[in-house]
């Protein structure tokens, strides 16, 4: 079974269900990491900027940060290698431009909620430690479920 991504980097015509399918679930996606990046956003700010940021100004700012993300890693993506990356090469330019990332998202969160530099860096630091604690769990509990389903 070719996957449509598969397909498209093949060359071959893609099917345009496949496609659509693709497209829903690419928007569903992204609809759920705004979310989730609103609610952490939301709670950063309250914790080490005590603003009590709207929710409209907060999805606004996950929504603009999630667009510069995604231009910033192909940019990124594009000076270090000179082209996006292809099927089954190894790809580390991800990794490579956390650094400038994490330093567009404190720009943009200082330049929306009118905060210094060094506090929007600890609202992205705080941010980015509450995902990795998320990570962490998520994690434990597939690993709990693996298990007691192979007990």
């Amino acid at each position: 079974m070719n996957l449509p991504v598969t397909v498209l980097a093949q060359g071959a015509q893609p099917n345009p269900i496949a496609l659509i399918v693709l497209i829903i679930a690419f928007g569903i996606g992204m609809g759920i990491a705004l979310l989730v990046y609103t609610v952490v956003l939301r709670a950063s700010l309250k914790w080490i900027a005590n603003i009590d940021a709207s929710f409209g100004s907060s999805v606004g700012t996950a929504f603009l940060i999630l667009l510069i993300s995604i231009i910033q890693s192909i940019l990124f993506r594009l000076a270090l290698y000179g082209s996006l990356p292809q099927r089954g090469e190894s790809d580390i330019s991800a990794l490579l431009g956390i650094p400038i990332a994490l330093a567009f998202h404190a720009l943009i969160i200082g330049a929306r909620f009118e905060l210094s530099f060094l506090k929007a860096c600890l609202v992205e630091l705080c941010i980015f430690l509450i995902y990795l604690m998320l990570a962490f769990v998520t994690f434990i509990i597939v690993f709990v479920v693996a298990q007691s389903l192979t007990a």
